[in-house]
């Protein structure tokens, strides 16, 4: 039997040529299928509970479920490129859309914009704030009528996202979050 893992994880890859890949997996639910010959095990992702938000088995049949995998590519007329995407179930679209906006408008280094501390509000009005929020904005939060979690160290709960960025075809950079044991790598092709 081959082991299982109940994660998400994604891949994000970018040449010199334009190519961008922004692949994100799941190991989700088992669909109790095995497609033969390749020992590929399909997911059903009836075990999302952020998509199946009122229980199981209550979606009408032939209903299209929904995803909160959000592969994303950014591009810019300057030749500036940007791929990321990130597993962390209802967390997903926050991890990216903070990474986004930690790079592209306060111009942070990829990396930096990758393990950037992350807030997320939940459906309860509920924020969870990672570990490095500063204090300031955990008190006007609270002060607005939310409720906050303050988290006391990083987590996997704030997703993983994984990037790779060109800024303008010249500056290079690729992040891995650590917070699901990420990894980035540039590689350029040796001269001949």
């Amino acid at each position: 039997e081959i082991p299982t893992h109940p994660n998400t994880t994604h891949i994000s890859a970018l040449d010199a040529s334009g190519l961008m890949l922004s692949m994100t997996m799941t190991a989700g639910e088992d669909a109790g299928f095995v497609v033969p010959g390749t020992g590929v095990q399909l997911n059903n992702m009836l075990g999302e509970w952020d998509l199946n938000p009122e229980g199981y088995h209550r979606l009408p049949p032939r209903t299209r479920l929904g995803t909160m995998m959000t592969p994303t590519l950014a591009l810019h007329q300057d030749g500036s490129a940007l791929v990321v995407g990130s597993g962390g179930s209802a967390r997903i679209r926050t991890a990216i859309m903070q990474v986004l906006s930690a790079y592209l408008d306060f111009h942070l280094p990829l990396k930096q914009a990758v393990e950037a501390p992350r807030a997320h509000l939940d459906a309860d009005n509920e924020y969870q704030l990672e570990f490095g929020i500063p204090q300031p904005t955990v008190d006007v939060l609270a002060y607005w009528g939310y409720r906050v979690k303050p988290w006391p160290s990083k987590s996997l709960f704030f997703g993983g996202a994984h990037a790779v960025a060109c800024r303008q075809g010249r500056a290079w950079e690729a992040a891995g979050d650590s917070r699901r044991g990420g990894a980035g790598v540039v590689v350029f092709p040796q001269e001949p």
